[in-house]
């Protein structure tokens, strides 16, 4: 186990145990879903409060619409908002809203969920009652600009955000 998530591994493994699914964390390192269930059937995201607190505003929403980058779901030559063809709705809402779209669209949707071959991911938030208005901000808006969206939240008692996310 990989000390990143180190902190959260347990509540992780415990939540996902009681909707019985047994996962792993970061099984593949920093190449792949930081959950994955043994059977294939979940792939997930884990966000820190201090990574979202750092990178949130700018950097993910930067990372995936730099047309020169490259890493997990995203080619060079190509950017988030050309991909899910967001046009210009995206610059409505706030940044840490599009930091979220870049989240759940480029990362877990193009990074995780249609590489396994599946329609739905998970992005666990550690301290998500600090994360709420921008992650509802972010919810609502996929879900009125993409058809077949859906998601639920629950939060756990040690403060952690579950949200599971539907690309029908």
């Amino acid at each position: 186990m990989n000390k990143h998530y180190g902190n959260l591994e347990g509540p992780i493994k415990r939540f996902f145990a009681k909707i019985g699914k047994w996962v792993d964390i970061e099984p593949s390192g920093s190449r792949g879903p930081d959950i994955k269930s043994t059977d294939g059937t979940v792939v997930g995201e884990i966000k820190h409060a201090t990574e979202l607190a750092r990178d949130l505003p700018s950097k993910f929403w930067r990372d995936w619409n730099n047309p020169n980058a490259k890493f997990g779901g995203k080619n060079a030559g190509e950017t988030l908002v050309e991909k899910e063809r967001l046009g210009m709705s995206a610059e409505r809402i706030s940044a840490e809203a599009r930091g979220f779209v870049a989240v759940i669209l480029g990362q877990l949707k193009h990074g995780y969920v249609l590489e396994a071959g599946l329609d739905s991911g998970w992005l666990v938030i550690e301290d998500v009652v600090r994360w709420m208005v921008p992650l509802k901000e972010t919810l609502s808006y996929i879900g009125n600009s993409h058809r077949g969206f859906a998601s639920d939240i629950e939060v756990d008692e040690y403060g952690v955000g579950y949200v599971n996310i539907r690309f029908v």
